[in-house]
């Protein structure tokens, strides 16, 4: 190392224990709907997808212009399950965010392949439900490479050039029936119990996945009846970057300083 590299270095360290860390530099939000560019009306904006099966479910979706916990967009859906039997299920999801062995998550920052770096959120209100437990969210996260990664042909087509899901899990939020107010939720993405698809060895997080998440609502937490509500803004995902430890930075500023005084002396 060079004197002009070594004093370099030394300022850079320094820089890092003594100077508080920018805004915004800690959290690096990976996705965001707020449904502020969608069009206000019924119907499910792009890039929802909805899901529904069982059940004569009467469902109405639409963004709202007042709908959101501070007045904002919202994307709302009302049903009435009056005549839906026990059988119905419904709910909607997005792509969250992809990635590549290429184009890693966060750009491959240091912390990326921990799933508790990375913290899932939503503001949501609830009307009708009849359980403590009335939605459930799944993650469901895709490495597109699996087969050729590893060598196993899960599809049977010899190609080994298929995807497989390798991160999922659920979670059902708390939220009292008698809440009717708007509800935050949030949980990082290191779940106790994730599962995968058949085949899959075990199941793994990394940071070249493609992450989807999805919100259930059915006949288990909202039971029969008219007058069901969901309400749902500020879905993100954010990357939580780990800080260095002020004993870590510490070592390298004395390293760097041992490393500058050697060049000068």
């Amino acid at each position: 190392m060079n004197l002009n590299t070594a004093r370099c270095f030394t300022a850079l360290v320094l820089g890092m224990v003594f100077l508080p860390a920018k805004a915004g530099l800690a959290q690096l939000v990976l996705f965001d709907y707020d449904f502020e560019s969608a069009p206000i009306g019924p119907g499910i904006p792009s890039p929802l997808f909805p899901i529904q099966g069982g059940g004569d479910l009467v469902l109405n979706s639409e963004v709202t212009d007042t709908g959101g916990p501070d007045g904002s967009n919202s994307f709302k859906r009302t049903w009435d399950s009056t005549n839906s039997g026990e059988g119905y299920t419904a709910g909607f999801g997005a792509f969250g965010v992809g990635a590549s062995s290429g184009y890693p998550l966060t750009g491959g920052l240091p912390g990326s392949r921990n799933p508790a770096n990375y913290l899932f959120e939503a503001d949501l209100q609830l009307t009708g439900h009849v359980s403590d437990t009335p939605v459930r969210f799944d993650i469901v996260s895709f490495d597109p490479y699996f087969e050729s990664r590893f060598g196993i042909d899960l599809n049977n087509d010899s190609e080994f050039n298929g995807s497989a899901q390798v991160w999922d899990f659920s979670v059902f939020p708390t939220i009292s029936p008698q809440d009717d107010d708007y509800v935050h939720v949030s949980f990082t993405l290191d779940a106790p119990n994730p599962f995968a698809d058949p085949g899959v060895p075990e199941p793994y997080f990394d940071n070249s996945l493609v992450i989807f998440w999805i919100v259930i609502h059915d006949h288990s937490g909202f039971g029969n009846g008219p007058n069901k509500m969901l309400n749902i803004d500020n879905v993100r995902l954010i990357f939580l970057a780990p800080e260095p430890s002020s004993a870590a930075l510490l070592a390298l500023g004395t390293l760097a300083m041992l490393l500058l005084h050697r060049r000068t002396h």
